[in-house]
């Protein structure tokens, strides 16, 4: 689909959103587990709402207009690859840390699911049946 489609800005919109979330919901479990307060360190927030903005854009761009009902997997896969991407090129893979790497990647996409099916029920609700291609 197109950047110039009305309903463009409100997915877009929403990815942040849920790039939030999932940031919201990973410090307070982390803050639950280990006393560690996330809450203060924003690159991390920036670096996970990215992801999800990144994955907005993307997922938006290669989804045909005809299966505009995937559009929350698509807007899901691109934001954990652009995550898992980032991880590795600007991560750092010393033998010591490269397992909490991975974990880290694991746990974005766990707790970046639930919120995109939320994407995906929100996805049904804004863009009308009616303009829905058969």
């Amino acid at each position: 689909m197109k950047l110039l489609d009305k309903y463009f800005g409100r997915f877009f919109g929403l990815s942040l959103l849920c790039g939030l979330m999932v940031f919201l919901l990973a410090a307070t479990i982390w803050y639950g587990m280990a006393q560690v307060s996330w809450f203060d360190c924003y690159w991390i927030a920036a670096v996970i709402i990215a992801c999800w903005g990144i994955g907005g854009v993307t997922g938006w761009l290669i989804t045909p207009k005809e299966k505009v009902s995937q559009l929350w997997l698509r807007i899901y896969v691109m934001s954990v690859a652009a995550y898992c991407v980032g991880s590795i090129l600007f991560g750092g893979w010393d033998p010591s840390v490269s397992g909490w790497t991975i974990m880290f990647i694991i746990g974005f996409a766990l707790f970046s699911f639930p919120f995109a099916l939320l994407l995906g029920f929100v996805n049904h609700k804004i863009y009308p049946t009616n303009n829905r291609p058969n």
